[in-house]
């Protein structure tokens, strides 16, 4: 499955509608699809470690959900962890 910057808005509007401050896009590649798993800034590193530890599973790219969400799926490859808040 290829993801789009529709998907991801999507995924984004909610995870803001849940209140997470960030949406880890992870990819199975097992299965070749892709998941947003959402995160607060407190539990982010959890989260990631999560989905680093699944088989098959990595974290692709980290979504700021109080950011420009225009400017970042534009972004080749956004990476916008709590300690790289831009």
């Amino acid at each position: 499955m290829r993801i789009t910057k529709a998907d991801i808005l999507r995924w984004a509007a909610e995870g803001i509608s849940e209140g997470a401050d960030r949406m880890i896009v992870a990819s199975d590649d097992f299965s070749e699809e892709y998941f947003p798993v959402f995160a607060s800034d407190e539990n982010f590193e959890a989260k990631l470690g999560e989905v680093r530890s699944g088989e098959m599973q990595r974290a692709i790219e980290v979504y700021d959900l109080h950011g420009d969400l225009g400017e970042q799926v534009n972004l080749p490859n956004v990476w916008r962890t709590p300690k790289t808040r831009a």
